[in-house]
């Protein structure tokens, strides 16, 4: 598989697009919509995310470490052999996203507004939830993929 790596800087910003990323580290994107972008065999490093949204989009093969989301949206977004770790999510929204072979590990939710498959994924590990939102789960892990 070709990968190419982008960094975004905020002296040069650039968008993201439908391509293969390496390392996206110690980056701020604000103010941005993604839809229907594939992120493969990424990692996305102790970055900062503001108001950003995420559509229809394919995270696969990808770490997202150390990460801060605020006030960002995942709409019908699918998680595939993909890892949530030590991120902060706060204000966040997940709408119909789905998990396979994913893991939410050791993550701070803090008044976000979770679907059912976000909220199992995210009771499961060491994470932390505060003033979150969410149907009752009652899925078991099948389900929940």
């Amino acid at each position: 598989m070709k990968t190419k790596t982008i960094l975004l800087t905020i002296q040069n910003p650039r968008p993201l697009s439908n391509e293969n990323y390496e390392v996206i580290a110690k980056e701020t994107l604000k103010n941005c919509e993604y839809k229907e972008l594939t992120i493969s065999g990424a990692l996305l490093d102790q970055s900062h995310f503001h108001d950003v949204t995420f559509s229809g989009c394919i995270f696969y093969g990808s770490r997202i470490d150390f990460c801060d989301f605020i006030g960002c949206r995942f709409e019908n977004c699918t998680f595939q052999f993909s890892h949530i770790n030590g991120c902060a999510m706060k204000s966040c929204q997940f709408v119909g996203c789905h998990y396979e072979n994913s893991t939410i590990d050791a993550s701070d939710f803090s008044h976000c507004d979770l679907d059912t498959k976000t909220l199992y994924w995210a009771t499961k590990n060491d994470n932390d939830l505060h003033c979150c939102y969410g149907p009752i789960p009652s899925l078991n892990q099948n389900q929940a993929a």
